[in-house]
């Protein structure tokens, strides 16, 4: 039996697809992690581009709003970049910092867990007083 189909099996899963907002959370938390870690596909323009700049189109509101274009679905900035590129490349930053940090403590886990389970302890000390 593999692990999601226990997952689904357990009281947790059954909670969560009782509950639709747990299930409307989840759905807009994959969309998020998508979208960030395919930023380069999904995202309307690359702000870091700088040929793609137009001075012209700088603060520019959103598309529900008088002036806004359909071209620019959040308006832009100061610079003309489109804000949902921004956030979309912004979130892929983020995803990135947070998957390091992650991993940073897991491999400073592994680095501690020999010797304060030589110490006699059941969890790794020098890790928690960080």
């Amino acid at each position: 039996m593999n692990v999601l189909q226990r997952w689904l099996d357990s009281d947790v899963g059954y909670s969560f697809r009782q509950s639709p907002t747990a299930m409307v959370a989840a759905a807009i938390a994959l969309v998020c992690l998508v979208c960030s870690a395919f930023a380069g596909w999904v995202a309307p323009t690359n702000p870091f581009d700088l040929a793609t700049l137009e001075l012209s189109n700088a603060r520019l509101p959103p598309v529900w709003m008088e002036g806004g274009s359909s071209q620019f679905l959040l308006g832009t900035d100061d610079q003309g970049r489109d804000i949902l590129s921004a956030i979309i490349y912004g979130s892929r930053i983020s995803l990135v910092v947070g998957l390091a940090s992650c991993r940073w403590w897991w491999g400073w886990d592994w680095v501690c867990w020999p010797a304060s389970k030589a110490a006699g302890s059941t969890h790794c000390s020098c890790a928690c007083a960080m």
